[in-house]
């Protein structure tokens, strides 16, 4: 798995984790962290990444994301009309 799959994949679960638990509970908290971690390790080599949502496909700078393809949270993004990250 790439370092932006990763990235957006641990970036998922803590959007889903802050749906689903309250705002002190220790799972909402570790998502976040995993998250965080994640962006650092991807700024190691892409200081600034972008993320395009365009439909069901996902773009990293100017690599289309194939893993990711049809990926549920982009329809999620597009619908609040976040189209880039």
């Amino acid at each position: 798995m790439s370092d932006p799959v990763k990235f957006l994949t641990t970036f998922a679960q803590a959007m889903a984790g802050m749906a689903l638990y309250t705002e002190n509970h220790p799972a909402r908290a570790k998502g976040i962290d995993v998250a965080y971690q994640e962006l650092q390790d991807l700024q190691g080599d892409t200081p600034k990444p972008l993320f395009t949502f365009l439909g069901d496909e996902v773009v990293f700078g100017r690599l289309p994301l194939r893993e990711l393809r049809s990926w549920d949270w982009s329809a999620r993004l597009a619908q609040a009309v976040i189209q880039r990250l």
